[in-house]
């Protein structure tokens, strides 16, 4: 997290929320890379809304399993990235992240928070990130 707390929730009220990140070693169930998903109804077919309690819209991370070729995400190359800079400005590419989310953040107009990881594993022999 470059600049604060790792609740996704902070500072809105609700739940608390936190990233659980879980780790395979079957390639057919690693993560290739996670979209960020705002509605005004719920929407299960995505998971828990991940704002619960706070207000306002219903939000949720998804998780993209590869295709054939795809290279996915391995152990330790996942990251939280809270900034009071768009990830434009902050860049989490200077630390190697060349991957993100939207800004889970969206429309709630205070702090911008992306999910940022690096494709870099072919062939998942161990210890690759499956969910969050």
């Amino acid at each position: 997290i470059d600049d604060g707390s790792n609740d996704l929730n902070h500072g809105y009220g609700g739940k608390f929320s936190y990233v659980m990140v879980n780790y395979t070693d079957d390639i057919t169930k690693a993560a290739s890379g996670f979209s960020f998903y705002s509605r005004d109804t719920p929407w299960p077919l995505y998971g828990k809304d991940f704002a619960e309690g706070a207000g306002g819209d219903y939000r949720y991370i998804y998780m993209h399993k590869p295709e054939a070729s795809a290279k996915v995400i391995k152990k330790g190359d996942i990251y939280l990235w809270r900034s009071q800079k768009s990830v434009w400005k902050s860049n989490p590419a200077t630390r190697g992240f060349t991957e993100r989310s939207g800004d889970l953040n969206y429309g709630r107009n205070k702090d911008y928070l992306n999910v940022c990881w690096k494709k870099n594993v072919d062939v998942c022999r161990k210890s690759c990130c499956s969910d969050i």
